[in-house]
């Protein structure tokens, strides 16, 4: 409750299971004010150390505006166009997540799990990090599922 955005009707952050349907994900994020036409830029990275950065992998959505006003990047050529708005970007991440981390033994000792009384699965996160500018961030993470 007390870190809602101030300066923001909506937004914030979301954790959601791995096995959420991709369809109600969409309807969140667009309680949650994401843009659904903007030009953005998609960065991604993979977590080296998943326990202490408590993160597999993620993807930084960044409009073009913001790549200029907030943080100052300039290109000599445009960026190339996004196929997919934000929120089906997310989705698509997700879906991809999810082929990549289906089988069990992948995720084993990602977040510390001994394999019997604490297994391993696959969830997520999702941060609005500025609504006005449209800067949004989606990552893999495991949780630990104990007897």
């Amino acid at each position: 409750m007390l870190n809602g955005p101030l300066t923001e009707p909506s937004g914030g952050t979301l954790y959601f299971d791995g096995d959420a349907s991709l369809q109600t994900l969409q309807e969140t994020l667009r309680l949650m004010g994401v843009y659904e036409t903007m030009d953005y830029v998609a960065f991604g990275n993979s977590s080296s150390d998943p326990i202490s950065e408590r993160y597999l992998d993620q993807m930084r959505l960044v409009s073009h505006s913001a790549l200029a006003s907030i943080f100052g990047a300039t290109t000599s050529e445009p960026p190339p166009q996004q196929r997919l708005h934000a929120p089906a970007a997310v989705c698509a991440f997700v879906a991809a997540q999810r082929s990549k981390w289906n089988d069990s033994s992948t995720l084993a000792g990602t977040a510390g799990g001994d394999g019997d009384w604490a297994k391993e699965s696959l969830a997520f996160g999702f941060h609005v990090e500025n609504t006005y500018w449209g800067i949004y961030r989606v990552w893999s993470r495991s949780w630990l599922v104990t007897k």
